[in-house]
């Protein structure tokens, strides 16, 4: 789809904040004047006029005229304000002004604390310019007014707020330190998972941290000796803030209108502000739906690509899918380093029976279950938000996948993953992609472990094992394992300081790191050499197995390790696309125990490795797949960042594409749309799920 720019007009933005303002004032005002002509209902004559002066004292004066002028609305709001405020008693007076001093304390803190959380990270809040500035401020005084109106008190809701974002801010700087991007909306989502691997890392506090946490605790406790500025309970009083949040809403709402969110490292933070790129990428989750979407569209693809066909009952190969965390081959970067021995000798001689090449992740540094999805189900993240997880956003009922295909051709379906079962939402999705048995870390014996991490070796033992005790049976085997050896937390532990769960022997070095700079890498690649070692184990075992098997290894994204050692690597900053999707690059292989021709594939992408094993089982291709295949004719590999376009022989995004790559791509993101987002309209016929039937 060709995403549409939005068309920011200032001009008219400004005026209709003017006219808000305007119709806002001259509402307020009216309802005071009614309310006093009314003899009736005296008691709330002290309300209407407390909310007219209050509101509008601070109102209209600090959001509204940040971005409408300061003149327009400034000159609107004191008219307004004299006018209401000449009927005010002394008392009522001390009221308006008990709430003027609360909305500029709430102010105050806003200022101060989207100050900080900039400065946590490193960045300088005034650097953003004028608009993105205010823009901060705003969104945290929003958080303060939505916290005002639960705890009715100014005082609580400004030590909540600096709490909350001095914490958030924080765990973004360690987030973007251990894998170099930073904190998203999902990952608020998926908060059990990372706590679940989080003692695996170093955290260093910096100075910046260390005078942010000075700054909140003695913000803290003198908020606690300033009087009460609570009103009373009642539940008039308690709506205060709305009015205020409501301009402080919509003026985010519209300015934020012609910002797009930024993921690659420390830009986002950097070009727009924490919050602001937060807020943005929170926007930027919902999936807009392809411009001339229609079902028939979908319907006239799926007749196409039908072939009616018997019930496939011929024996097939068994499949093993291995998806090896954080596995990369950094020559695909560049040759900047040299190690004292080669990280991966007996994947890189792999070539009789084998199918080898690299292909495009979408993430970086972390989010492995969108290499999973991308893989079994052929659908490609290009077409969602960088933002989503989609184990976690899109898979809530039984979806079309590899699994599904192969389930309904008699295959015995297995997932296995030697960590925690809460990890991704994992549970509820693979019985959803149609997985018939789930392993996870307890029904692994532990006993071979690696930095607290169950080691490659173990994992492989364990799927020989399961995949022997199922081909006692007549069904064909289908195991898919998710490996954790190589997980993120690469802080070198030295021997002598290694407890019996930390085992861990450094064997690869990098020439040169004299000074330590490079450890963490050093340890990712002895990680990634004893992977190499436990591979060769595998396959020396299936090798004597006499069923017909095929493995898919592949690694899931690169390892977050120190930008500094990525552009040593490189031998240069990783300014264009080009360089930027080498970091996304990883190796993939498929071998086999019977005879298949070998085949190098310079660059694919992880949603057509589906059929590559398909055809290597000798498996007529699914029509999604057969669709992928015409697709990838085209557009040999996409992902998040973008595809490669053979017309250009380079990189480009999606919304630069034109021509028949765009119309294929277009297509493409239609049938995904329809799968993915328009569930109750999905075409069954293209996107089959589990045949339950028999059940």
């Amino acid at each position: 789809m060709r995403m549409k720019e939005p068309s920011h007009q200032p001009g008219k933005e400004l005026n209709a904040k003017c006219c808000l303002v305007s119709i806002s004032a001259i509402f307020m005002y009216s309802s005071h004047k009614s309310a006093m002509m009314s003899p009736m209902r005296k008691s709330s004559d002290s309300k209407r006029r407390f909310r007219i002066f209050a509101f509008l004292a601070f109102l209209y004066i600090f959001p509204g005229s940040a971005f409408c002028g300061f003149e327009p609305a400034l000159l609107i709001s004191l008219g307004t304000v004299f006018a209401a405020g000449t009927s005010l008693k002394e008392k009522e007076l001390r009221t308006a002004m008990r709430v003027f001093l609360s909305l500029m304390l709430l102010t105050v803190t806003a200022f101060l604390f989207a100050w900080i959380s900039q400065g946590i990270l490193g960045l300088d809040l005034f650097a953003l310019g004028r608009k993105k500035a205010i823009l901060e401020i705003l969104i945290i005084l929003a958080a303060e007014l939505v916290l005002w109106l639960f705890t009715n008190s100014p005082k609580k809701s400004a030590g909540l707020a600096a709490l909350l974002i001095s914490i958030m801010t924080t765990a973004d700087y360690f987030v973007y330190t251990f894998r170099g991007s930073e904190m998203s909306f999902i990952d608020f989502m998926s908060v059990n998972t990372a706590l679940t691997v989080s003692y695996n890392y170093t955290y260093t506090l910096t100075e910046e941290i260390v005078f942010a946490f000075g700054i909140l605790m003695l913000f803290l406790a003198a908020l606690s000796s300033l009087p009460s500025l609570s009103g009373r309970r009642k539940f008039a009083e308690r709506l205060t803030p709305v009015p205020v949040l409501a301009m402080a809403v919509m003026t985010i709402g519209t300015s934020t209108a012609d910002l797009n969110a930024e993921y690659f490292e420390l830009e986002g933070s950097e070009n727009n502000g924490y919050l602001v790129n937060y807020l943005l990428q929170v926007k930027e989750t919902v999936v807009r739906e392809p411009e001339d979407y229609s079902l028939q569209t979908v319907g006239t693809v799926a007749e196409e690509l039908h072939e009616e066909t018997e019930n496939d009952t011929e024996k097939h190969p068994d499949i093993i899918i291995i998806m090896d965390e954080s596995f990369a081959d950094m020559s695909c970067i560049g040759d900047g380093i040299t190690t004292n021995q080669e990280v991966t000798p007996f994947i890189s001689s792999l070539k009789e029976n084998t199918i080898k090449g690299y292909a495009l992740s979408s993430v970086y540094g972390g989010g492995t279950p969108n290499s999973e999805y991308e893989v079994l189900t052929g659908n490609t993240m290009m077409f969602l938000s960088k933002g989503i997880m989609a184990y976690q956003q899109y898979i809530s009922q039984p979806s079309s996948s590899m699994v599904s295909v192969l389930n309904n051709m008699g295959y015995r379906t297995i997932a296995m993953h030697p960590f925690n079962s809460s990890g991704w939402n994992r549970t509820e999705v693979y019985p959803l992609l149609g997985f018939d048995e789930m392993y996870f870390l307890d029904d692994f014996p532990q006993e071979d472990m690696i930095r607290f991490f169950v080691s490659d070796q173990e994992m492989f033992e364990t799927v020989v094992k399961k995949y022997r005790e199922n081909i006692e049976t007549e069904d064909n085997v289908f195991i898919f394992g998710v490996t954790i050896q190589n997980h993120g937390g690469y802080e070198f532990i030295p021997e002598e300081y290694q407890g019996p769960e930390q085992r861990y022997q450094k064997t690869i070095s990098i020439e040169g790191n004299t000074d330590g700079q490079f450890d963490d890498a050093e340890q990712y690649l002895s990680l990634a050499h004893e992977t190499d070692q436990a591979v060769q184990w595998l396959l020396e075992e299936l090798e004597k197995e006499e069923r017909d098997i095929v493995v898919l290894f592949y690694g899931d994204h690169y390892p977050g390790l120190s930008e500094n050692f990525y552009d040593t690597v490189l031998g240069r900053d990783f300014e264009s696309l080009d360089d930027y999707q080498k970091k996304y690059t990883v190796p993939f292989f498929i071998w086999t125990n019977y005879d298949q021709e070998e085949q190098t594939i310079d660059l694919t992408s992880f949603n057509y490795l589906s059929s590559y094993v398909y055809e290597a089982a000798g498996i007529e291709l699914p029509d999604y797949n057969k669709f992928l295949k015409t697709v990838e004719e085209q557009v040999p590999a996409m992902n998040t960042n973008g595809y490669w376009s053979e017309s250009e022989g380079r990189f480009l995004e999606y919304k630069e594409a034109a021509g028949s790559e765009y119309d294929i791509l277009h297509l493409y993101n239609i049938l995904e749309y329809n799968n993915v987002c328009d569930i109750s309209n999905t075409n069954r016929t293209l996107f089959p799920v589990t045949d339950t039937t028999d059940e």
